[in-house]
């Protein structure tokens, strides 16, 4: 008698908080690593806090090539994006996360 096949779980849900300005260098990393966990198969949303709100908006035309791409395939793969959360919105979404992730 063979065992039965293990059940999925559900993904891990992760969320990335991003609060620097967009030409920082964590700000890269911090896309780069959500990207990273999106492929893996993780559950990825992204919060734009403080001046990382700059990502998103009137200004995205003129960050670098490579963050422009890093959001354009967070967006294609489905990851939502999200801008300038307050207080009470961003601790509930910390509460709906297995991880969270500051840059």
């Amino acid at each position: 008698m063979s065992a039965a096949p293990p059940t999925p779980s559900r993904s891990k849900r992760v969320t990335i908080v991003l609060r620097r300005p967009a030409s920082h260098p964590q700000t890269a990393h911090g896309l780069r690593t959500a990207l990273g966990y999106t492929t893996v198969g993780l559950s990825v949303r992204v919060v734009l806090v403080g001046s990382a709100v700059e990502l998103c908006g009137s200004t995205e035309t003129r960050l670098s090539p490579a963050t422009q791409r890093a959001l354009a395939t967070l967006r294609t793969l489905g990851c939502p994006i999200e801008v300038g959360l307050d207080g009470d919105e961003l601790a509930r979404r910390w509460g709906e996360s297995d991880a969270v992730v500051c840059w």
